[in-house]
């Protein structure tokens, strides 16, 4: 990661920005009944915007799979160790991106002032986001093309927010559809935002959500007015606890459940992409393992006494002569090589030095990146 900074940078910058644009347009919400349709939409926006920011690891899953593939076939590195490392790298990096992004949006939209609450809200991002993050990387790791990939890619993104119970709530979708909220990572993390947020908060019913209001009625006291938002009582308070339970169904001892599904969804994405690229064998490039072909070998295809003479007429021969070994030697002294990087002259070699003797096998050998095209 640290050989791409640049990107780490401007996913930092990006969570910093949209953070600050959608603090501002939720920017300290009255404790009133007017907040009420206002807080779910700055619960929800979270969600949205790391759900489509993950989208970029279909992308990221094509671009080393050459190379990974290769490292399978070779015998280097399993594909399920790169996975793991790969799903353990992320979250450092979640965890800043939600960090930044959370102390902006929770303080300028006036949520709870509460650290258990806070907290509560950033873990619930961290695992939300690192689910999207493998489930996007889990469908570049199982399509073999890319232009297949991105097609599924936007298709579940789109199915996801639609289905994760803001746009519709629960009660309100197609009953031959509901089962899409289930297997829906983003609505199982809405769903403790939701309980986490308005578990134990009480708003004020203020106009327009009582009725009759405007002119005269705005003197009469509450008892003589009614709260058109559910899970009102009679002296004009919702119950936060209420409203969602009646609103959206969910429930305030839902919020750790929800945790833990996450992570249970973040798990088996995992296992999935390193099954994906473990069944993968067609994406190495034109290099092929080949094992020297040895007597067990020769046996089978009856050629133990071809094999032997052969042996004994090279131990009978007689040792060159000078003639015969003077070759050319292959060397290099004082090797320099530039490359432009960043608009700078970047040094890859410096005064590399060596020689090829004449007659033996030279095997360059090194982990990716390690300069052996070079």
């Amino acid at each position: 990661m640290m050989g791409d900074r640049l990107s780490l940078a401007v996913k930092v910058v990006s969570a910093i920005i949209q953070a600050l644009v959608c603090g501002s347009l939720f920017y300290n919400l009255p404790e009133t009944s007017v907040s009420i349709f206002l807080r779910p939409g700055v619960l929800f926006f979270p969600i949205l915007y790391f759900l489509l920011e993950s989208l970029s690891e279909t992308t990221a899953s094509f671009m080393g799979r050459p190379i990974l593939v290769r490292h399978k076939r070779f015998g280097f590195y399993r594909p399920t160790a790169f996975c793991i490392a790969n799903a353990i790298t992320d979250i450092p990096v979640v965890m800043v991106q939600v960090t930044c992004f959370s102390l902006i949006l929770y303080f300028m939209s006036n949520l709870q002032v509460d650290a258990g609450k806070f907290f509560t809200f950033w873990i619930v991002v961290n695992a939300s986001t690192l689910c999207f993050i493998q489930l996007f990387r889990m469908v570049g790791a199982l399509c073999g093309r890319f232009g297949t990939a991105s097609q599924v890619s936007g298709l579940l993104s789109t199915i996801f927010f639609v289905y994760s119970g803001y746009l519709i709530p629960y009660k309100k979708m197609h009953v031959w559809f509901r089962w899409i909220f289930y297997l829906n990572p983003g609505a199982y993390a809405f769903e403790s935002l939701m309980a986490n947020e308005f578990g134990g908060v009480e708003l004020q019913c203020v106009a327009p959500q009582y009725v009759p209001f405007g002119g005269a009625y705005d003197s009469e006291p509450a008892s003589n007015r009614g709260c058109t938002v559910l899970g009102s009582d009679a002296e004009g308070l919702i119950n936060g606890s209420a409203y969602i339970r009646e609103q959206h169904h969910y429930s305030t001892g839902h919020i750790w459940r929800g945790f833990g599904v996450l992570i249970g969804f973040w798990i088996f994405f995992i296992g999935v992409t390193a099954l994906g690229f473990e069944l993968r064998n067609n994406q190495g490039g034109a290099s092929v393992l080949q094992y020297k072909r040895n007597l067990r070998n020769k046996k089978r295809n009856g050629d133990v006494e071809a094999t032997t003479s052969g042996l004994a007429d090279r131990e009978q021969r007689a040792p060159p002569t000078t003639q015969e070994v003077k070759q050319s030697t292959f060397s290099w002294q004082n090797l320099d090589y530039y490359v432009k990087y960043h608009g700078q002259q970047k040094q890859l070699l410096d005064k590399v030095f060596g020689y090829v003797k004449p007659g033996n096998l030279v095997a360059l050998m090194g982990s990716s990146g390690a300069g052996k095209t070079t």
